[in-house]
């Protein structure tokens, strides 16, 4: 049995933000109650030419296609909110928003870029943190298995923040933390 105390420290080691545990049937109820409104949303056709998500439907709302034994699920949230040099991504510039011009490029032109997206491929540097907390959850307990997603995989982050309580949703269809916003991405680990 990990302590939840040994847990938090390591999580806070690794500079996550915040985190929540929730078991799968929690999980598991509140996948059901999301997995109607989405067939719904594919079946309108909303999904446009992203036709992974409707390949990847089985999976993302029973995880227990990926973890058949999973008992319990990690979610974390990594803040990126302040400027970009203290994202995780470990640096980038200043972006400031500049005035909208009438579209037609100069030599000075230059593009506004997402935050997130200001730096490294985040994906891959949140992907080594889960690996790390997964080593970590190992030494703890070596009868442990993992199955690790950063918002690629066929996981439904979102709803799990939400269902675990680090969030709720906006009419943005975005994750809030009412102290915070939604300049944050959302991890999580799947745990036997």
């Amino acid at each position: 049995m990990i302590s939840s105390a040994s847990l938090t420290q390591f999580i806070a080691s690794e500079k996550w933000s915040s985190f929540g545990v929730i078991s799968i049937q929690e999980v598991q109820k509140a996948l059901q109650l999301h997995e109607g409104v989405f067939e719904k949303w594919v079946q309108s056709g909303h999904h446009a030419d992203m036709d992974y998500l409707k390949r990847m439907q089985n999976d993302r709302f029973h995880p227990e296609n990926k973890l058949p034994d999973i008992k319990s699920v990690i979610v974390l949230l990594a803040w990126y909110g302040d400027a970009p040099s203290n994202s995780p991504q470990g640096g980038g510039q200043n972006l400031k928003k500049r005035p909208h011009s009438n579209n037609k490029p100069s030599e000075n032109s230059s593009g506004i870029v997402a935050r997130y997206a200001g730096g490294r491929d985040y994906h891959k540097i949140l992907k080594k943190k889960l690996i790390s907390l997964s080593r970590w959850l190992q030494e703890q307990d070596a009868s442990i298995q993992t199955y690790l997603s950063v918002d690629s995989g066929p996981t439904v982050d979102r709803v799990l923040a939400d269902t675990v309580g680090l969030g709720f949703f906006g009419k943005n269809a975005n994750l809030i933390d009412p102290r915070k916003g939604s300049y944050f991405f959302i991890a999580s680990v799947m745990v036997n």
